[in-house]
């Protein structure tokens, strides 16, 4: 009796032993989760230009929607602004009304070769050739107005917020450009290669980094300011 009893024990035992064991085991051999899906390009942009303006990327997104602006032209608005030490809601009646970006900047006293990037002077084929050829001739004569149509600064401004932000030459930049690459998908393609657990469910619209009051739209303190052009 006693050595059934004894067993019984023992049997009792390795059942509780097993019991506890098999959760983990059962754990270990489930898959590993599956990544997060890549970021979309456009998604990347937003969280490039809310670290770069320091502004949360839901405000990035909700200017977007305010502006409905393109998305090549929401940035030049938040660099007009920053470095203009304005609101960027100061300058949506002004678009509304019809004024192209050099107007506007000319409104807010910031000369046009506050877009360029101080590039050694050469041949530079589109979008970047006639503006910069322009630039070059003109930039030490200032009774020569430097003029450039929104597209062409879109570009400029681009280039100095992707050299800056993502640390590249421009001259990479450029030859991207000139293969026709758009910025949306430079941006993307930088920012994953960055950040390649990010993925593109619903939390991807995270907060950048805001400024002091995190609410500024651009203005003037962000911490994203790139090297200034030449004057």
């Amino acid at each position: 009796m006693k050595k059934r009893r004894s067993s019984l024990i023992w049997v009792m035992a390795g059942l509780l032993v097993l019991v506890l064991l098999l959760p983990g085991a059962a754990r270990c051999q489930l898959p590993p989760p599956a990544p997060p899906p890549p970021l979309p390009d456009p998604e990347a942009m937003r969280q490039a230009m809310g670290n770069f303006f320091r502004l949360p990327v839901p405000k990035v997104k909700s200017l977007e929607e305010e502006f409905a602006f393109p998305d090549l032209n929401l940035p030049v608005a938040l660099f007009i602004a920053q470095q203009a030490h304005v609101s960027v809601d100061l300058l949506l009646p002004w678009r509304r009304a019809g004024r192209s970006w050099l107007q506007i900047a000319a409104q807010l006293k910031l000369p046009p070769t506050l877009f360029f990037l101080p590039l050694p002077e050469g041949s530079l084929g589109p979008p970047y050739g006639r503006a910069y050829g322009y630039y070059w001739k003109h930039k030490k004569d200032k009774k020569v107005q430097i003029v450039l149509s929104d597209r062409e600064i879109a570009d400029l401004v681009h280039l100095r917020i992707a050299s800056t932000y993502f640390g590249l030459p421009p001259s990479h930049l450029i030859q991207l450009r000139a293969q026709g690459k758009p910025f949306c998908q430079i941006y993307g393609q930088e920012y994953r290669k960055r950040h390649p657990n990010k993925g593109g469910g619903p939390s991807a619209g995270g907060k950048g980094r805001p400024g002091p009051k995190g609410d500024d739209h651009g203005k003037g303190k962000g911490g994203g300011r790139g090297p200034k052009g030449g004057k």
